[in-house]
């Protein structure tokens, strides 16, 4: 856990076989969901739809956020 401000913000590792695996599904979803330079208009920001993480793409990285969070509310008790 780092204690960053009043807030505290909890840390984990993945193996690297499992990063890779997740950055090859999510990757191309977010090229894809990135505006294209020409549809831009100058902005420095963009958002994607709030659900993204019901797509197939993120549904691993999903349940890792879901394993972390049934770890921390079992140790925080």
């Amino acid at each position: 856990m780092l204690r960053l401000l009043p807030t505290f913000v909890w840390q984990g590792d993945l193996d690297r076989e499992r990063c890779q695996r997740i950055n090859r599904r999510i990757i191309p979803k977010i090229d894809e969901l990135l505006p294209h330079r020409d549809d831009d208009k100058g902005r420095d920001s963009w958002n994607t739809h709030p659900d993204l993480h019901h797509t197939d793409e993120f549904g691993e990285l999903v349940q890792v956020f879901d394993f972390a969070v049934e770890g921390f509310s079992t140790t925080s008790r």
